[in-house]
């Protein structure tokens, strides 16, 4: 879950490979973000009104459509791997992860710590999988605020939004 969060945005769209969506926001000063935690996941972006429009577009791409790009999916697991070599110099980070064991127990997600070999376990396929199950629109929540009227926004997320097929019902 945390790397395709983590993919989501960094490893591109299917319309813009990860180069050109960096460069798309840094032409516009904006800026998209995504991540994915033990029991939430979080997006934003911030962008110039003139440029809201458009940016709406990748952003929606940014979460309908990754690209997952493989290239940067290694970049992903070369950064995961260097936490999990630097996980025992932080007494805090220690503490933390044992304490999730005890509290939780240590199947619970709350407890899980990433190993070399979970890391590298993980494809492409596995994120894409994990995309199609979990990310609809009846399981996300989108706010909008600014220098923006209700009526602009909400139809520009009607715009870009307003086709986006409910997923799968989950059973937790």
């Amino acid at each position: 879950a945390a790397m395709t969060g983590q993919l989501m945005r960094a490893g591109g769209t299917r319309a813009l490979a990860p180069d050109a969506l960096d460069r798309f926001l840094e032409d516009r000063a904006a800026s998209i973000e995504t991540g994915i935690g033990a029991d939430a996941g979080t997006a934003g972006m911030s962008v110039l009104k003139q440029d809201f429009a458009e940016v709406l577009q990748v952003f929606s791409d940014v979460l309908r459509q990754p690209r997952f790009d493989q290239g940067r999916m290694e970049v992903a697991k070369r950064g995961a791997e260097a936490g999990i070599a630097r996980q025992n110099d932080d007494p805090n980070g220690i503490a933390s992860r044992e304490f999730g064991k005890l509290m939780y127990g240590a199947a619970s997600p709350f407890a899980r710590s990433s190993t070399y070999a979970t890391v590298q376990a993980i494809t492409r396929d596995d994120l894409v999988a994990w995309h199609a199950k979990y990310l609809h629109p009846d399981q996300t929540i989108l706010a909008v605020h600014g220098d923006i009227t209700q009526a602009e926004a909400l139809a520009a997320i009607r715009k870009v939004f307003g086709d986006w097929p409910r997923g799968p019902k989950q059973v937790i």
